[in-house]
């Protein structure tokens, strides 16, 4: 049980420190945009000031209506430019706080993982007769864990419930008459995740002219959920299970090597399920390339 808890501890900081790596990457690159966007709309605003001294000159020589008119777009249009500056640059100052954040927890991680590191190598496990580590908990994780793992088509779908971000719930049993596709991704925002989300929504149409409903899962929250299908326009629900509740019934959850060290995170898999409510295909280990294709295919 000690190796055990300790394997655990090892996979747990790995995978803070891959997500805070991921996560640095993100705001890295929001701050290389937004500072981008700055100097477009400072741009911007000298050309609207030049523009506004040419009307102010203008208008000054003589006084039409049409001027006048020039004078104010021109005042208009460089107050917005100002307003959108002055948010670009509260966003920066945001986002290099959050930069500075990630990077301490990074540290922290990194720390606590040679802390136990150290402590492992020193520590020396008692003699314990009778110490088992095969207890009636860890035998009926393995039978739960092997029990889900082997899903296949034929089996029922396990039902399930999720809360989305207007307190709305949903669960498996409401889309009973319609096709489901049922898939779980690593994470919002990563690269795989990101072109697996775009090739959904570009046939999006296709499946829903087949009476299938599509379902996203990952383990981020509602609120990341939100940015993410804003951001890329996605059309189908993405359901939060942070609690694993969902990843553990469809028995995706697994350990991954993850820059040389063992972390504990979603295998990509879809399951399709049919109007009863039965799996009709199962794909675990999914590659993104072609894989919307195949389950599209798959679907009568």
């Amino acid at each position: 049980m000690q190796k055990e808890c300790q394997g655990y501890l090892r996979s747990t900081f790995a995978e803070i420190q891959y997500q805070c790596r991921h996560a640095i990457t993100e705001t890295k690159t929001a701050i290389a945009d937004t500072k981008q966007a700055i100097k477009l709309q400072q741009a911007d605003g000298k050309i609207y000031e030049d523009k506004l001294a040419t009307a102010k000159t203008a208008f000054a020589q003589k006084k039409t209506k049409t001027a006048e008119n020039a004078v104010k777009k021109m005042t208009t249009k460089l107050k917005e430019a100002k307003r959108l500056q002055r948010q670009h640059m509260k966003n920066l100052a945001q986002l290099a706080q959050q930069l500075m954040l990630l990077l301490r927890y990074k540290t922290k991680a990194k720390a606590t993982e040679t802390a136990l590191k150290a402590f492992e190598k020193d520590y020396k496990t008692p003699s314990e007769p009778g110490l088992k580590t095969n207890t009636k908990e860890t035998k009926e994780m393995i039978a739960t864990t092997a029990s889900t793992e082997t899903l296949r088509p034929g089996d029922k779908a396990p039902d399930f419930t999720s809360v989305l971000e207007d307190n709305n719930v949903v669960s498996l049993n409401q889309f009973k008459g319609k096709n489901v596709v049922l898939y779980f991704y690593p994470k919002d925002n990563t690269p795989g995740c990101t072109q697996q989300a775009e090739d959904f929504t570009s046939m999006a149409d296709q499946f829903a002219a087949k009476d299938t409903v599509i379902l996203g899962v990952s383990r981020d929250s509602m609120a990341s959920h939100h940015k993410f299908a804003a951001r890329y326009a996605i059309p189908y629900i993405l359901l939060a299970d942070t609690d694993e509740a969902i990843c553990k019934a469809y028995g995706v959850i697994k350990q991954k090597n993850m820059y040389g060290k063992k972390v504990r995170g979603i295998e990509r898999s879809t399951f399709l399920i049919d109007q009863q409510g039965i799996l009709k295909a199962v794909w675990r280990g999914v590659k993104v390339p072609g894989h919307v294709e195949t389950v599209l295919a798959a679907i009568e």
